[in-house]
């Protein structure tokens, strides 16, 4: 004869084995509910991103929605958008002048960061083959994102030069006209 409660916990296991698989059931666990739902949730908001016609410019760079890492920083956004200080966004959406500072071409993305003559400066320490690599490939590369970012600033400095200009000129032609 063994000890009363280790019979009864014996006699317990016994009887759990003959239960019938069917009868347990479990509910999910809050967890396992909420990453479901985040699945689903990130399901359709890619449908979504798949079927949309907007944002084209940035389904070159990002095709997948992504939640683990977002950009954060001021000058690569511009980049990934086609926003800011781009001579292209500035004349669509403010009616500003699109030729690019060096009066070449259009001040794209693409002219400013892989064309145009004024920021070869820039581009010099890159890596060999870089005319090849694609935007998104540039942007992912650790130098050239550094590079890529002193480029914007420089940019943004003279692009806000050139305004400050236009704007001290503009001033001055306003209080010559009420005198």
């Amino acid at each position: 004869m063994g000890n009363f409660m280790n019979e009864r916990a014996d006699q317990l296991a016994k009887e759990t084995t003959l239960i019938s698989d069917e009868t347990i059931s479990f509910v999910p666990s809050r967890n396992q509910i909420r990453n479901e739902g985040n699945k689903i949730i990130k399901d359709l908001w890619q449908n979504c991103w798949n079927d949309s016609k907007n944002a084209r410019w940035t389904k070159n760079l990002k095709d997948k929605v992504n939640v683990d890492r977002l950009y954060g920083d001021f000058y690569i956004n511009q980049i990934l958008t086609a926003h800011g200080v781009f001579r292209e966004h500035q004349a669509k959406f403010f009616g500003k002048m699109s030729l690019c500072l060096c009066g070449q071409e259009t001040g794209s993305v693409l002219h400013v960061i892989k064309e145009c003559e004024i920021w070869t400066s820039y581009r010099k320490n890159w890596p060999s083959g870089w005319q090849l690599m694609s935007l998104k490939d540039l942007i992912n590369n650790a130098d050239i994102r550094i590079s890529l970012r002193g480029l914007l600033h420089e940019l943004l400095i003279k692009e806000l030069d050139l305004l400050s200009l236009f704007s001290e000129t503009d001033i001055s032609r306003l209080k010559k006209r009420r005198r």
